[in-house]
C-alpha cells in the first residue's frame, strides 16, 4: 500500500456549564459524521509492514502443513508396521502348525523304535520357542492398532475391525518423485523458514522507514450544531482537514538501535533458513538411500526365503524316509522360520522406508491446486551440490 486509510462513524454530544459575569450559562455542542485518517507511505513503512505480516501468515500456514505431513507419515508408518507384524504372526502360526506335525512324527517314530527321546524333546523345545514369540508379536500388533486409532482421533481399539489382518504387498519398485529440488523447496519446514526470513527482511524495511518523517492527514465530514434538534440541517454541514508531520528527529538513536536489532533478526533468520535447507537435504539423501538399500535387501531375502523353504521340504522328505537325522530337519526348519520372518520384516521395512521418503520430500500434497509430476526414480540422491536454495522476500 502507498497509503493507509481508515474511516469511522462518529457521533458526539457535549453539554457544559461555564461561569461568566452574568452568573453562568450552558453550552451545547453536537456532532455527527465521519472521522477519517490517511497516512502516506512515502518511505515504504506500511508496504514493508504488510509484507512482514503476510510472510508471517504464510509461515504459520506452512507450519500447519508440516504438522499434517508428519501426522500422515506417522499413520502410514504405523500401518505398515502393523501389517508387517501381522504377517510375522501368520508366519509364526504356520510354522507352529508345521512343527506340531513334526512333533507328532517324532513321537510316532520313538514309539516304533525308529526315533529317540532326544528328537522328541528337541522338537518340543523348538515348538515352544516359536509359541513363546507369538505373544510378543501380538503385543506389537496391538500397540500399532491402538496408535493408529489415536492418530485418527479415536479411542484405542476403535479401528480393530477395520485393521483385521490383511496382506499388503511391499512397495518394491522405484519411486517416481519428479524434480527433487522442487520437492525440497516445497517442504513445509523449508517454506516456513523462508517465509520467516522474508518477514525478518521486511521488518528491516519498516525499521529503516522510521528514520524518515511520517506524513498523515486527519479529517472530519458531517454536521456540527449547538442544537440537537437541528443537527442535520443543511446549514450545519461541517468539515475539517488537519495535515501533520511527525519525525523522531530527537530520538534517532533509538530508531537506529531498532534498525540494528531488525538486521540482526534477519541475519538469524537467514542462518535458520540455511540450516532448514541443509536438514532437508540430509533427510532426503538418507531417506532415498535407505529406500534403495531396503529394496536391495528385500530382493536378497526373497531368494533366501525361497531357498530355505525348498531346503526344509527336502529335509522333511528325507527325515520321513529315514535318509537324514532329526537334527538336520530341525536346523532346516529353524532356517526356514528365520527366512520367512526376515521376509515379512523386510517387506514392512521397504514400505516404511517409502513413507520416510514421502516425509523427507515434504509429502505429496500439491501447491496452488496443481498436482506434482513424478518421473524421477528413487535412489539417485538429491544432487545437493547442484541446488542453490532460493532466497527471496
Amino acid at each position: 500500500p502507498r497509503a493507509r486509510y481508515s474511516a469511522n462513524a462518529a457521533s458526539t454530544g457535549e453539554r457544559t456549564r461555564q461561569p461568566d459575569a452574568a452568573g453562568g450559562g450552558i453550552d451545547e455542542v453536537y456532532s455527527l459524521g465521519f472521522d477519517a485518517a490517511w497516512e502516506l507511505d512515502l518511505f515504504g513503512r506500511l508496504r514493508r509492514g504488510a509484507e512482514a505480516a503476510r510472510a508471517d501468515l504464510q509461515a504459520e500456514q506452512a507450519g500447519l502443513e508440516d504438522v499434517q505431513v508428519s501426522i500422515a507419515a506417522e499413520v502410514a508408518r504405523n500401518y505398515f508396521l502393523l501389517r508387517g507384524t501381522q504377517k510375522r504372526i501368520e508366519v509364526a502360526e504356520q510354522t507352529l502348525r508345521n512343527l506340531d506335525q513334526t512333533q507328532r512324527l517324532t513321537e510316532t517314530r520313538e514309539a516304533l523304535g525308529a526315533g529317540s527321546a532326544l528328537d522328541v524333546h528337541s522338537s518340543r523345545a523348538q515348538l515352544k520357542a516359536i509359541e513363546a514369540d507369538i505373544p510378543l508379536l501380538r503385543s506389537i500388533e496391538a500397540t500399532a492398532r491402538y496408535r493408529l486409532a489415536v492418530l485418527q482421533g479415536l479411542q484405542p481399539g476403535a479401528l480393530d475391525e477395520l485393521l483385521a489382518p490383511k496382506p499388503v504387498p511391499a512397495f518394491a519398485r522405484a519411486l517416481p518423485l519428479g524434480d527433487v529440488r522442487d520437492l525440497l523447496r516445497s517442504r513445509p519446514d523449508v517454506r516456513a523458514a523462508e517465509r520467516r526470513l522474508a518477514s525478518a527482511t521486511a521488518r528491516v524495511g519498516v525499521a529503516t522507514a522510521d528514520l524518515f518523517p511520517r506524513i498523515s492527514i486527519r479529517g472530519f465530514a458531517g454536521f456540527l450544531s449547538g442544537d440537537f434538534s437541528s443537527l442535520v440541517a443543511g446549514r450545519n454541514e461541517a468539515w475539517s482537514v488537519s495535515p501533520a508531520i511527525s519525525w523522531a528527529a530527537l530520538d534517532l538513536g533509538s530508531v537506529r538501535a531498532r534498525l540494528r536489532a531488525a538486521e540482526a533478526g534477519a541475519d538469524a533468520a537467514a542462518v535458520q533458513y540455511e540450516m532448514a535447507v541443509l536438514a532437508a537435504l540430509e533427510d532426503a539423501e538418507n531417506a532415498l538411500q535407505d529406500y534403495a538399500r531396503r529394496q536391495e535387501r528385500l530382493r536378497i531375502v526373497v531368494q533366501q526365503a525361497e531357498a530355505a523353504r525348498e531346503a526344509e521340504r527336502l529335509a522333511a522328505v528325507g527325515y520321513r524316509e529315514g535318509g537324514i537325522d532329526f537334527l538336520t530337519l530341525l536346523d532346516a526348519q529353524r532356517t526356514q522360520l528365520a527366512a520367512d520372518d526376515a521376509l515379512a520384516e523386510a517387506e514392512a521395512a521397504v514400505n516404511i522406508a517409502a513413507v520416510a521418503v514421502y516425509k523427507a520430500l515434504g509429502g505429496t500434497h500439491a501447491r496452488a491446486g496443481e498436482p506434482r509430476r513424478m518421473d524421477v526414480m528413487a535412489g539417485q540422491g538429491v544432487a545437493a551440490a547442484q541446488w542453490v536454495p532460493p532466497l527471496g522476500n
